[in-house]
């Protein structure tokens, strides 16, 4: 399912608090602003990209396996079975 405002929210976050955020905690690491920008736009689209992966994997393997436990417990009491 895909929700226009919770991508405007986490764009409006990345581009508005965590590029800007970032990049001068790692100017005062790093004493160079350019170095700085680099790297929090390239950490920045690694991290989204990462995100985005862990969000199918999850939607995929977790919720589905939660899912098919919860229909099994729900057929299983449907029946009469005692809990495992």
């Amino acid at each position: 399912m895909f929700d226009k405002n919770a991508m405007k929210k986490a764009l409006a976050w990345r581009v508005c608090i965590a590029i800007p955020l970032g990049t001068f905690l790692t100017y005062l690491w790093f004493g160079h602003v350019m170095k700085s920008i680099e790297f929090m736009l390239f950490i920045n689209v690694l991290f989204t990209g990462l995100h985005y992966s862990y969000e199918i994997f999850w939607d995929k393997y977790i919720l589905r396996s939660s899912e098919n436990d919860q229909t099994h417990q729900a057929h299983k009491r449907a029946n009469g079975v005692e809990r495992d």
